[in-house]
């Protein structure tokens, strides 16, 4: 199979961040890299699945910034989700109270509202709740961030919230490759069934705030010391729905301006074949990497929106890339 590949310049809109009403959360987290798939239209799913394939090692302990990575990103059945991990400190909620646990961990949140009924956690797990992006719930567990193969997965099932409303039941897991484990993250509740993913899916890395252990308080990502991110490479790629591989028909892929340029998004090319597995060789797979050198962008500059705060324009750089097959 042979595609062309053409590049444009495409409007889209940046991820909202609301107010928050916890002092301690009230840091924005910044953006570094944003990508969108796009595919042929909405798609009902009993099972979807995602591979991610970390490069590198990901260990950040001793950074001052941290990072959350999600590598999947998008809408079910009109609600917004996001599904990922994080590098270091992981917020929970306990008691109405933001608590800290000092561990990576995988978190799959869910937004429209912050009720915790809407979320059941697994074993050994937690919940989170709050509304410093919008409202918004979710569940946690804590995670591996080894180099190496993951398989998120999502498993569809008919539920009845309250005994009335028809709802799907969106059990969530993640394969770990390296020691074939499945790691059951918790259980989340959208409205309506069946499910159905919108068909813009994207993958994102962000900056978030840390957690200052001493004096346990959360603080804001501290750009100045931006050359301690961490660096790291991490393909994303390989959807299926029902063990249906999907291919996307378009990529979009976008920079903040008001952040460090050290994030970058590459399609998949031979120069990465020795590394990446067989599961990921395949022309939509994505290439998000962050890197101590700062990037002199060419793409062209767009308004995202503006700043509720400051009321100043949110510019980036974006390209969208249109995948044709012949």
């Amino acid at each position: 199979m042979i595609y062309k590949i053409f590049t444009l310049a495409f409007l889209v809109l940046d991820l909202q961040v609301g107010q928050s009403q916890d002092a301690q959360v009230k840091a924005r987290p910044w953006h570094m890299v944003n990508t969108f798939s796009t595919y042929a239209d909405a798609m009902p799913f009993e099972i979807l699945e995602i591979d991610y394939q970390l490069l590198d090692d990901l260990q950040s302990t001793g950074n001052v910034n941290s990072y959350f990575i999600a590598p999947m990103y998008g809408e079910i059945n009109g609600i917004r989700f996001y599904f990922g991990f994080t590098s270091k400190d992981c917020p929970t909620t306990r008691d109405n109270k933001i608590e800290n646990i000092e561990s990576s961990c995988y978190r799959f949140t869910r937004f429209s509202q912050s009720s915790e009924q809407t979320v059941q956690k697994s074993k050994n797990g937690y919940v989170h709740a709050g509304d410093h992006e919008g409202e918004h719930a979710g569940v946690g567990i804590q995670s591996a961030n080894a180099r190496g193969l993951y398989t998120l997965r999502l498993e569809s099932h008919k539920h009845k919230l309250n005994n009335k409303e028809e709802s799907s039941l969106i059990k969530i897991y993640v394969f770990i490759h390296n020691n074939k484990t499945l790691a059951h993250v918790g259980n989340v509740i959208f409205p309506g069934y069946p499910a159905s993913i919108s068909r813009e899916m994207g993958s994102f890395i962000e900056t978030t705030q840390g957690y200052d252990r001493k004096n346990k308080r959360w603080i804001a990502p501290d750009l100045e010391k931006s050359d301690e991110m961490p660096r790291f490479r991490i393909a994303v790629g390989n959807l299926s729905l029902d063990k249906k591989q999907r291919s996307a028909q378009e990529i979009t892929y976008y920079y903040r301006k008001d952040v460090p340029q050290k994030g970058n998004v590459t399609l998949f090319k031979k120069s990465l074949e020795d590394e990446l597995n067989d599961r990921l060789k395949k022309h939509d797979t994505l290439l998000l990497e962050m890197s101590n050198d700062v990037k002199l962008r060419r793409e062209e500059t767009i308004v995202l929106h503006q700043d509720k705060e400051s009321k100043a324009q949110v510019e980036a750089f974006i390209f969208r890339t249109k995948l044709i097959k012949e």
